[in-house]
Formats: structure tokens, sequence, C-alpha cells
């Protein structure tokens, strides 16, 4: 009925390397990051993002027509059945589409002044909140800390709804801190009159730690003449 629609069904393989990209590892050897929802992929493609693939269900082509030629108009959709998407996707009611693109990539050369730090932000959906706030009050330059989920996790990606795609986002920022902290101090010497970095292997845990002095050998107090007195008494 509506096989015009799209280019081809999902293949085994197919299927085997979208499960893969829940992992770290499978996005690291694919260098693709999967996204799924209707309102994500609308929102992507409206932004001109570039995707590689789209997978979408019978059903949701026949109710979601305006968005299907929205689509076609830059990239054919392919058929998935709603068996195969839930093998696919870690959500219990998948919407019906999913697709795969290459994730973007952070420049720290153009960094400014607005940055934010984000460091041991273990859970995903945070993570994914905090970019889409931080995107929606023009914080567009952010830092993560090796102790921060995966910023391509799929709970990240849906949480952040797009963030992503339109902020400057950096994930190893401790082997770029000395640096960023350097530029910081010559732009603005006011707040960082103070800062001297040790060594090339700078890190900001360890340099806002706080060492106490050793403390000095406590001393005898000598005692009393009368309390000798008393304790030469016979």
């Amino acid at each position: 009925m509506l096989q015009w629609l799209w280019k081809s069904m999902i293949s085994k393989t197919e299927i085997k390397m979208l499960r893969s990209l829940e992992k770290k590892k499978g996005r690291e050897l694919y260098k693709l990051i999967l996204v799924e929802g209707k309102r994500l992929i609308k929102q992507l493609i409206e932004s001109e993002v570039v995707f590689n693939k789209i997978w979408a269900t019978e059903d949701f082509i026949y109710k979601n027509r305006d968005l299907i030629k929205l689509i076609n108009s830059t990239i054919e959709i392919n058929s998935i059945s709603k068996q195969d998407l839930k093998k696919i996707t870690s959500t219990h009611n998948p919407s019906g589409i999913i697709g795969v693109l290459k994730p973007p990539k952070g420049d720290f050369k153009k960094m400014n002044n607005r940055i934010i730090m984000l460091d041991n932000i273990a859970d995903p959906g945070n993570l994914g909140t905090i970019l889409r706030t931080a995107n929606w009050f023009g914080m567009n330059n952010i830092l993560l800390s090796d102790e921060c989920v995966d910023l391509h996790n799929p709970k990240v990606v849906r949480s952040a709804m797009g963030a992503h795609f339109k902020m400057n986002i950096i994930s190893d920022f401790i082997v770029h801190s000395r640096d960023l902290l350097r530029k910081c101090s010559t732009e603005h010497p006011q707040y960082f009159s103070r800062w001297r970095p040790r060594s090339p292997r700078y890190s900001i845990p360890d340099r806002l730690r706080t060492h106490r002095p050793p403390r000095s050998p406590r001393r005898r107090c000598p005692r009393s003449r009368a309390a000798r007195s008393r304790s030469d008494a016979p």
C-alpha cells in the first residue's frame, strides 16, 4: 500500500549494527549515533542535519504523511517492522522512526568566554537536560570531564532534544584545561591573577584541593615546682 514511500527493508546486518550503537564501543567503531523519535528527527531535518539513514514503520508512515514528505525531500526512508524496532531501541514504546548520523565534533578553538564546565554527571537524563537548558539560555560552549556519562549515549541524545547539533561540546576538557585557563587568564586577569600552570599534566581537581601544613611535634609542658615537690615527696 505504501511501498512507494520507502526504499528497502532493514537487513539483519543493519539490525546488528544499530543494536551495537546502544554502547559506546559500537558508536566508536562505526562513528555513528542512533537518534529516535518523531519530534527529534523532525527538528534535526528542519535544521538541515544530514542523516546517513532513516527507518520507519508502516504504521508511522501512514499516520505522519507530512513528516514523511519532509524527510523524503532530503533522504529516502527505509522500512522496519515493529518487532525489529523493539530489538534496536531501549524505549518500551518506540514512536516508529529511527535514524543514524555522524556525531558532531566540538572545536576547542571556537570556545569563547561563556563556557560551562561539567564534572561527574553520571545520569544520562540529567546531562541531556543540562545541555538542553544551556542551549536555551545561549550557553553553547560545554566542557565535559572524563567522569561524565558518554555524550552520545542514546538517553542523553533523547533528553537533549537536538542540543548536540547546536552547541560546541568537548568531552575531554581535562586535556584542554591548561590551554583554556591560560586563555581565560590572559583575557580576564582580574579573575585568574593567582593561577599559574604547574605541569603539562595539570588537573583542576588537584589544583583546587587544599593541603594543610604538617603539624609541629607537640612539646611536653614542664611540670610546675609544686607538682615536682609533690611527686618527690616520700
